[in-house]
């Protein structure tokens, strides 16, 4: 069975009993991603052991099983070596959406998706909902200055057109032009362990996000990252090759880190807790001697 996220981001639990009492509040088919983290205790914020991955709104989740109010599912568009269905996890019922009729429209309707890096979300009945960049949804009407869609449970409503992307089966975003523009959003975004949205990434969720915005199909974590596209050397990086990193000083051999490179010696990425995604030079001293390798995924 298919469901959808209703919620603008929610959390995939790497168990039911995974949520601590401060998390709580992430459990809500109101769920808000900015004023959850905001509350969490300073040794909370590292969420990396409790939350797999994120998913958006109107990501869809192939379901498994349901225990109580949780679901056992998969994130069908997160590929993953820990599942061959998408990244395992568990979410709390409220915030799926189980709709026939939407599962339709999505194969069967021209999708909007959003590409700045969060957008209004109008809907009809006066209500709005602030969304990631990458979110997702069919269009049934395009006017001048907005695009009519429809959300999960058949809400209906319209986004500026300016804040999405039409997409088109054989046409993606130009890697060459459209990247650079892309990662100029997103500096100073809050790092959060598991995050793959704009209100807050990880490392490997970030260039997932990325990738995907430009049709380019990369695993969610850094370890099946790097094994996918081709290795090049540091002499023959360009802007959009993949730069990874030993940074984890309990194990200085764990890959562990992954940025994008824009060129002139520099690349982006979400470092760690605490710190937002960063433009960083590749000489610079916390990454002396952690260097691992370039992937490169478009030839």
């Amino acid at each position: 069975m298919i469901g959808f996220i209703n919620v603008p981001v929610c959390n995939l639990w790497s168990n039911w009993n995974s949520p601590m009492e401060e998390d709580y509040s992430s459990l809500t088919d109101n769920f808000r991603i900015t004023e959850w983290y905001k509350q969490l205790p300073v040794h909370m914020k590292s969420t990396k052991a409790r939350v797999r991955t994120q998913l958006l709104y109107g990501e869809p989740v192939l379901i498994d099983k349901r225990v109580g109010e949780w679901l056992y599912v998969a994130a069908k568009e997160q590929i993953t070596s820990d599942g061959p269905m998408g990244y395992p996890g568990w979410l709390p019922i409220t915030q799926v959406e189980i709709n026939d009729k939407y599962n339709l429209m999505v194969k069967e309707k021209q999708m909007a998706m959003i590409i700045s890096k969060t957008a209004l979300f109008q809907k009809m009945d006066g209500s709005s909902l602030e969304l990631s960049f990458m979110t997702k949804f069919p269009i049934y009407k395009e006017e001048a200055e907005f695009v009519w869609v429809c959300g999960p449970s058949l809400e209906k409503g319209k986004i500026k057109r300016s804040d999405v992307y039409i997409i088109s089966k054989t046409e993606h975003l130009d890697f060459k032009t459209g990247l650079l523009p892309l990662l100029s959003n997103f500096s100073r975004t809050p790092f959060i362990g598991g995050g793959t949205s704009s209100f807050g990434f990880d490392c490997s969720g970030f260039v997932f996000r990325i990738y995907q915005a430009l049709g380019i199909k990369v695993s969610r974590n850094v370890k099946d990252q790097l094994k996918e596209g081709h290795e090049i050397s540091i002499n023959e990086i360009s802007p959009g090759d993949l730069l990874f990193y030993c940074t984890d000083p309990v194990d200085p051999q764990n890959v562990n880190h992954v940025g994008i490179y824009l060129g002139n010696g520099k690349f982006i990425s979400a470092r760690r807790t605490g710190l937002p995604i960063k433009i960083s030079h590749v000489s610079e001293p916390f990454y002396a001697g952690k260097y691992h390798t370039a992937r490169r995924y478009i030839l």
